[in-house]
This record gives C-alpha cells, structure tokens and sequence, in this order.
C-alpha cells in the first residue's frame, strides 16, 4: 500500500459526538461514506481551476494525488488559492487510502515512473505520467 504518512492529513469536516465538538477525519469513515465523500469531491478537484486559463506554464506546479493504486498527477496553480486547492487534494488521497485499507486492496506497482511538466493545451494545463 502506498504510504501517506508524510503527507499532511486535513479534517473533512466539524461535528459533535458526546455533545463535544470534534474533527472527523478520512479513516473515521465507514466505506459507505467514503465512497460517498469521493463522489461528491472528485468533480470539485477536476473543476477548481476550469476558470483559471493556463497561458504560461510555469505558473503551475505538479502535486500527487492518489485515486487509487496509482498516483494522478495534478496541475496545482503557484498563486490561486493554492492551499485550498492541495488541501483538498490531500483529503481525496486520505480518502483513497482508507478506501483501500477498508477494502484490504493490494497495490502491486505497476504505476506510470515520472511527471512530466505542465503545459498548455487549449488553455487548459495538462499533466502526464510517463512510464521510464
């Protein structure tokens, strides 16, 4: 299994238990509610920036996301609402890994070598994993 324990591991949401306000985290959820919480937050990632035009690339960086076994790799822009963006990205990860966990998946490799650089494409950017 993939290893997030380096990555940073952001509450979805506030809610009371016991009449106590508490944090409620990814590997809190049933596999219910994770498949649940992943369907409504997966379009939000691929929409983010559908208003933000990619005209010069080296505005943008490229950041893991796990949607499974394998990582995705995602355009994050450097300067519009970056944290809010990765953190929602590392929720999604969070997310797919109790998925797997729950699950009892094994991840065997398999997955692409290296990003390749964002670029333009019809003022969209576009990230790629490329096999070595």
């Amino acid at each position: 299994m993939t290893d997030l324990s380096a990555e940073p591991n952001p509450p979805l949401r506030a809610a009371c238990r016991d009449g106590k306000p508490t944090l409620i985290y990814a590997q809190d959820l049933s596999l219910t509610e994770v498949n649940a919480e992943r369907a409504a937050r997966y379009p939000q990632i691929q929409n983010f920036y559908a208003d933000v035009p990619c005209t010069d690339p080296s505005v943008w960086f490229v950041r893991l996301m796990f949607t499974g076994c394998c990582p995705e790799g995602v355009a994050v822009h450097k300067t519009i609402r970056t944290d809010e963006f990765l953190e929602l990205m590392f929720i999604y990860s969070r997310l797919s890994e109790r998925k797997r966990n729950l699950e009892n998946t094994e991840c065997e490799g398999g997955c692409a070598g290296f990003l390749t650089p964002v670029v333009c494409v019809d003022g969209k950017p576009i990230v790629e994993l490329a096999n070595n």
